[in-house]
């Protein structure tokens, strides 16, 4: 039912405003009639009570502008999807040269042996070749250092000799019967012939020692001269088929 315009107002002690007409009330409780129906409202919440209130017209709310209406953005356009670039076809790998072989040189072979004889062989491919003539040219080569060392000592025991010849001759000791003298002149003249010949026969072992080893060496560079590298060797140096010595052969091409 509609509420006259001049009516009570309850204030309630929270700030809340109940306006409508007071249909009972007691020590505790009031009972107002609002627009909402009956309510029972205590005594103790309210703060004051007014009659006679006019209940204030509620303002019109006022009415929301409308919006505009938003403008459709416009769709992008599709992009044209990128072509796929043809793939590069594979170039073919270039087949690897065969690298030249490297065939051994005469230079290289020369400078090597001369260098250690048997190196210029094992250099050209020779390894049996090479062993013979660098172990051949060793042991000559040491062979005729101790035949030389050798000479030494007895030229030098020679020397003794004549020293020792010269320092008991009569020029130097009085003997006083020529039966003396007959006897040291013979010792010491079988000393001095013993220790010469000694001396002489090892000077002629060292000097053939030596002369067998510069021929060797000779012999090693010519023997690589006289090799022709890719077609086989012209001269062959090895053990004899019965291991008792060394056996040298020559080939001739025509």
């Amino acid at each position: 039912m509609p509420i006259p315009l001049l009516a009570e107002a309850i204030y309630l002690k929270n700030g809340q405003v109940l306006y409508g007409r007071i249909v009972n009330q007691n020590r505790s409780e009031v009972r107002i009639l609002t627009e909402s129906g009956m309510r029972l409202v205590p005594k103790a919440t309210i703060g004051r009570i007014d009659y006679g209130a006019t209940k204030p017209e509620p303002k019109p709310e006022p009415k929301p502008e409308p919006k505009p209406e938003p403008r459709p953005e416009p769709k992008p356009e599709p992009k044209p999807e990128p072509k796929p670039e043809p793939k590069p076809e594979p170039k073919p790998e270039p087949e690897p040269r065969p690298e030249p072989e490297s065939r051994p040189t005469l230079t290289g072979a020369l400078w090597r042996s001369a260098i250690l004889p048997g190196w210029g062989q094992y250099y050209q491919g020779r390894e049996t070749a090479a062993y013979i003539y660098g172990g051949s040219f060793l042991a000559m080569a040491a062979t005729t250092g101790v035949l030389y060392r050798e000479f030494e000592v007895q030229k030098t025991q020679y020397n003794d000799a004549a020293a020792d010849f010269l320092n008991f001759s009569p020029l130097v000791v009085n003997y006083d019967s020529a039966s003396a003298l007959g006897l040291v002149t013979i010792v010491s003249l079988n000393k001095l012939e013993s220790t010469r010949t000694s001396a002489d026969s090892m000077a002629t072992y060292a000097n053939l020692g030596a002369t067998l080893t510069l021929a060797l060496y000779a012999w090693n560079l010519t023997d690589l001269w006289l090799y022709e590298p890719g077609k086989g060797m012209l001269t062959t140096l090895g053990p004899t088929p019965s291991a008792d010595g060394l056996q040298l052969g020559f080939h001739f091409r025509f």
